[in-house]
């Protein structure tokens, strides 16, 4: 089991970067260590790609190095580091309070538990978050290739690539989502360290910690492969390092910008949060500089940081430019407003908002969601920014892509009101004016720029982690004995979405199965349950034939499930059948293809005539056929 490597270097740099000057501790330490693994995975995957060497081998080699380094640097002192490390941990077990420590144990306990027994069935993967993977593991290459789906290829990799090393080395995708869970630990590690350099005392960095995994949309996300969770991890630990750097209590310009660069290269909304970010810090940085020397360092810090950001980003935005003409887009996509107005503007703010409103409770549901359609009108469906006709509902939902945010957005709205009335009045702390900031032009942002989607909550999940310092500024300030019950507050609402979260929930109820109470297949389609047995018979069909095919091809549409048929066809990916995609009809047609003509191809459109071949029908169900070539 090669992918224990990761782990070991992971612990390895945490030791390492436990020892060095400025760490303030353990949880600066490790955001610093996951930031370098992820860094190692961004780097050594483009460079592999160059060379076609994003293989079993290459990423062996890769890591067996990587394991090597952090253990020759620290081999001196590792009698000294490990002493530190126990007394680190000891003292932190001591000072933490223990209600808030309990809670985080609890949630990143279960929501382990459940990322490792479920296989990865979010339905995104299946479209291309996996699918991608598959395709980059058989070419030995990240290099774009022809695809029905274009998200495959322009959307940020990172988390992908992560996963890619994971399965690679493990020979399954039974830790796929593991790049998640680790990143919720570093999510939260971040937020309570900004809470400790805005000046809040242990109890309330706890708090805020707890609040972090508690967030519903955080833990059902922590057990999937989305990169919801990844995104928020990058984005509060660039608040973090630049706030540090800023502040003068620590040099931390290089992680400033390595955060940044991940952040980007995880997910391009991650844009619309840490451009207010980086604006307030280099902005008020500027302003408050004593001097005219100390103005040039600071626009040459951030021009290092930007520079640092790019140099990660290179690779995919080059891809993307060369295909696309755009370095963050395929041209073709629908997220952005068509229009940009007042009303456009207030209904995505008001439907956004309404998204965390859901209480379970029917007829307050419904009352909500008449009162929002009444203020609304005709704003509430407006195409010009509303997501390939989202249907606007408040509701109640443990499922990974609607769960909402009931409390933590009422904690939220109440907290930047009295964080700014305290801030206001104290003339600082600088960094929460910097929350405060950030995340009032970050949501308004998101508000002018994207549609409103039903999937909002788990987008804004950067600035639910980043405000839960407010909470626990304004609770230090206001009321410092309910960090407790709010904090069990948030413990039980949480409990529906840890132990009955979909697609993976722990336990049954009912038809709905836990995930030690299925087989591994009908787990792997729990989002469509239906296509399992269509996907799985033409799979079988394939297997069966006297003469096994050397390449299948697949004709799907954008949105189609792609991964199932990796999973069905290859027990090797880098073995037989090569699988590519056949009659693409986006920008991406330009590309060359993966390999020959199939022998046999997939098809979920309708159709016979692909790339000028024509194919007759062998094989179909009601979704799925299984097409031939004329001979």
């Amino acid at each position: 089991m090669l992918a224990v490597l990761i782990p070991i270097t992971l612990f390895a740099a945490w030791l390492w970067h436990l020892g060095r000057p400025g760490s303030n501790g353990l949880r600066i330490a490790f955001v610093r260590a996951t930031i370098t693994i992820f860094a190692a995975v961004a780097i050594s995957t483009e460079l592999l790609s160059l060379v076609h060497a994003v293989s079993f081998v290459g990423f062996v080699a890769v890591w067996t190095a990587l394991s090597v380094i952090p253990i020759l640097l620290i081999r001196n002192d590792l009698r000294d580091l490990a002493e530190l490390f126990v007394s680190s941990v000891r003292q932190a077990a001591k000072d933490v309070p223990r209600i808030p420590s309990a809670v985080v144990l609890a949630v990143l306990s279960v929501t382990l538990v459940v990322a490792l027994a479920s296989p990865p069935n979010t339905y995104d993967s299946h479209t291309y978050h996996l699918a991608r993977v598959m395709h980059w593991i058989q070419n030995a290459s990240v290099s774009d290739y022809p695809t029905a789906i274009l998200r495959q290829l322009y959307q940020p990799p990172l988390a992908e690539y992560a996963i890619m090393h994971l399965q690679v080395l493990s020979g399954s995708d039974r830790f796929a989502n593991i790049v998640q869970w680790i990143s919720l630990i570093g999510t939260a590690a971040a937020v309570s360290s900004i809470a400790y350099e805005v000046g809040l005392g242990r109890r309330s960095q706890a708090f805020a910690a707890a609040l972090t995994v508690t967030v519903p949309s955080a833990i059902v996300q922590a057990t999937g492969t989305q990169n919801d969770v990844v995104a928020a991890f990058f984005v509060v630990s660039f608040f973090l390092f630049f706030l540090r750097s800023v502040n003068g209590r620590g040099s931390d310009w290089i992680w400033t910008g390595a955060a940044l660069g991940m952040a980007l290269m995880t997910k391009s909304t991650t844009f619309l949060y840490c451009f207010p970010i980086g604006l307030f810090f280099a902005v008020t940085g500027f302003l408050i500089a004593d001097h005219r020397a100390d103005r040039l360092l600071l626009v040459r810090r951030v021009a290092f940081i930007l520079i640092v950001a790019a140099a990660f980003n290179f690779g995919h935005f080059a891809r993307n430019y060369s295909l696309f003409g755009s370095p963050v887009s395929s041209g073709d996509d629908e997220v952005r407003n068509r229009r940009i107005n007042a009303s456009i503007i207030g209904a995505n703010l008001t439907r956004n908002f309404a998204m965390n409103l859901g209480t379970g409770i029917t007829p307050v549901d419904e009352a909500v969601e008449r009162s929002i359609r009444k203020v609304l009108g005709k704003e509430i469906s407006n195409p010009d920014s509303t997501w390939m006709e989202n249907e606007f509902d408040v509701r109640f939902s443990t499922h990974e892509d609607l769960a909402g945010n009931l409390l933590h957005v009422i904690l939220l709205t109440a907290a930047i009101g009295i964080a700014a009335f305290f801030a206001r009045r104290e003339r600082g702390p600088f960094g929460i004016i910097g929350i405060i900031f950030s995340m009032v032009v970050g949501i308004v942002l998101f508000a002018i720029l994207l549609k409103w989607q039903l999937w909002t909550a788990r987008l804004q999940l950067p600035l639910f982690s980043l405000g839960t310092v407010l909470v626990a500024f304004a609770a230090e300030r206001v009321s410092p004995r309910g960090m407790i019950p709010i904090t069990l507050v948030c413990f039980v609402f949480a409990m529906p979405f840890m132990l009955a979260g979909e697609p993976r929930r722990l336990i049954s109820m009912g038809e709905r199965r836990g995930v030690f109470s299925e087989q591994r297949t009908p787990k792997l389609y729990k989002n469509l349950p239906d296509l399992g047995p269509l996907y799985a018979g033409a799979a079988g069909f394939i297997r069966q034939r006297k003469n096994p095919p050397t390449t299948v091809g697949i004709a799907i549409e954008f949105n189609d499930f792609e991964y199932p048929i990796w999973e069905l066809l290859k027990d090797d990916p880098t073995g037989a059948p090569l699988i590519r995609h056949i009659g693409v009809t986006n920008a991406s047609k330009a590309l060359k293809p993966e390999g020959p003509a199939p022998d046999l191809v997939i098809a979920t459109r309708t159709g016979n005539v692909f790339d000028g071949i024509s194919y007759r029908e062998v094989w179909k169900n009601d979704v799925v056929r299984v097409l031939e070539p004329f001979r």
